[in-house]
């Protein structure tokens, strides 16, 4: 499979969406002689149905990921603010030490 981002999946489904019903609309309004056979735009509106599906089932994957990406953020948070305190305490324990030094001559 294909290293396809999910964004630029969704949006390859629109863009299939899109011709697709194009398709079909140019079909509708055309004169006799253009218009598309009735097998032929029944093999239109069940691509746009497998596409529609396509499109629900991508759009659950881009939830699920946004989901995963704010348990990724908090995450992130919680690691800075650990370690901003872990750089508070070295800073207090080099002050003790520095303390200790000048009280006992180390």
């Amino acid at each position: 499979m294909s290293n396809v981002g999910t964004r630029d999946l969704l949006l390859s489904i629109i863009d299939d969406i899109e011709l697709i019903s194009k398709e079909l609309f140019e079909s509708l309004i055309a004169s006799k002689g253009q218009k598309l056979t009735s097998g032929e735009l029944s093999q239109l509106a069940e691509l746009l149905v497998l596409k529609d599906q396509e499109l629900k089932s991508t759009l659950l994957i881009a939830a699920e990921q946004a989901e995963t990406q704010k348990k990724i953020d908090a995450l992130q948070a919680e690691v800075e603010k650990v370690d901003n305190d872990i750089h508070h305490l070295q800073k207090y324990l080099k002050e003790a030490e520095h303390l200790l030094n000048l009280k006992f001559g180390f």
